[in-house]
């Protein structure tokens, strides 16, 4: 049977549960109004009592609605991330009958079961030695491991694209792990700030001077008069 077959009949078969749980539902609901109905018709309990009967029963099953249609989901998200689908369910594919029914039902060879991940070495954390900040794993004791997967470089493991390149922007930021090209020129010196002028302080004119002008400007106002 092929991925897409199998696929297909796992969600057949989650649909016929869902199907049997609803009729299920239905049933203990009938069984339960009947045997208010009968009591009432036998005197034994008042309309009350029969009404209460009613309402109890169409919340039960409505609860088993619920209940059956959240299952359901559930096995759509397990099956689907089974078989490499998106999982566009709104299910928990973690949920313990979904696992059991992916094992038993959808796939009980194992046949298209999802290539386990290798998980990681340890965490990766941070540390400042003598003001060098460097990057590397630890295990569950906190010791650093020995083979660290992490680049000399710092940046080139990160968990995603976009991690690496806010973090070597960052990085380059701040200054930190970058070498000046040998063919590149020096940098240029800083603009100096343009001079600042100053007011120089008023001068004092000799007395005599001040006074060749005073009988300058009276001279010229007696001719123009």
């Amino acid at each position: 049977m092929a991925r897409n077959e199998a696929y297909t009949a796992a969600r057949l078969a989650s649909e016929e549960l869902l199907r049997r749980d609803i009729q299920a539902a239905d049933a203990i609901a009938g069984a339960t109004i009947a045997s208010a109905d009968a009591a009432w018709r036998k005197r034994n309990c008042a309309a009350a009592e029969k009404d209460a009967a009613y309402a109890m029963a169409a919340d039960n099953r409505a609860a088993a609605y619920a209940e059956a249609e959240q299952r359901h989901r559930d096995r759509l998200a397990a099956i689907q991330r089974h078989f490499g689908q998106q999982v566009t369910s709104h299910g928990s594919p973690d949920a313990g009958h979904a696992q059991a029914f992916v094992e038993t039902v959808a796939d009980p060879k194992g046949q298209f079961a999802p290539v386990p991940v290798e998980a990681p070495i340890g965490a990766v954390v941070a540390i400042d030695y003598n003001g060098i900040k460097r990057q590397v794993r630890v295990d569950a004791r906190g010791r650093v491991v020995a083979e660290s997967p992490i680049a000399d470089d710092g940046w080139s493991r990160r968990g995603t694209f976009a991690g690496d390149a806010e973090a070597f922007m960052a990085a380059k930021r701040a200054g930190v792990g970058l070498k000046s090209d040998p063919d590149e020129p020096p940098p240029a010196p800083p603009i100096p700030p343009p001079p600042m002028i100053r007011a120089e302080p008023h001068q004092n004119h000799p007395a005599g001077l001040l006074a060749d002008c005073r009988r300058g400007m009276a001279r010229a106002e007696t001719n123009l008069r």
